[in-house]
């Protein structure tokens, strides 16, 4: 499994300047302490790309499971706002070094 650009998405045109911002507003007043967000596909050499997915990155510590629910489907709803339907949302807990 690879992660991959997103090629040909409506995300391209409006992730930086219009979606992002909400997106980490959203991850600021929810509270968590992320590292990253990024939107990728997952894929297979030779096979065709998967759905979109907003990664979320978090330090590795234990995130209650109803958090991460409101979390995500409230990420979802930000996607909504812009008629995008077809992504995914992933918290993954990961450690950073600068």
């Amino acid at each position: 499994m690879h992660l991959g650009a997103v090629r040909g998405h409506k995300l391209n045109t409006i992730w930086e300047d219009t979606v992002a911002p909400k997106v980490y507003a959203l991850l600021d007043e929810m509270g968590l302490k992320w590292s990253f967000a990024h939107i990728v596909r997952y894929m297979e050499l030779g096979e065709p790309c998967g759905p979109a997915s907003l990664c979320i990155g978090v330090p590795p510590k234990p995130l209650a499971d109803e958090h991460a629910n409101t979390t995500a489907f409230r990420c979802l709803d930000i996607f909504k706002e812009f008629d995008i339907t077809d992504i995914d949302v992933e918290i993954w807990e990961t450690i950073t070094w600068h």
